[in-house]
């Protein structure tokens, strides 16, 4: 598992990915999938709530409608 919340740090920066259509806006869905057996399912839980946490105050607009 990866996650990189640090973007300036590891030099990323922001790529337009179109559609099919020229400017067409794409969306990519986050999943997250462990075994519910895992000694430290209760943690991983919470570490992906607030990745979506993140996700929702950082990328506003990438909300569904």
């Amino acid at each position: 598992m990866a996650i990189v919340t640090d973007e300036p740090q590891f030099g990323l920066h922001p790529m337009v990915i179109t559609g099919p259509a020229p400017g067409e806006r794409v969306d990519l869905p986050l999943f997250a999938l462990w075994s519910a057996t895992h000694y430290a399912a209760e943690l991983i839980g919470q570490c992906v709530a607030e990745v979506r946490d993140f996700c929702v105050r950082t990328f506003p607009d990438a909300l569904p409608a």
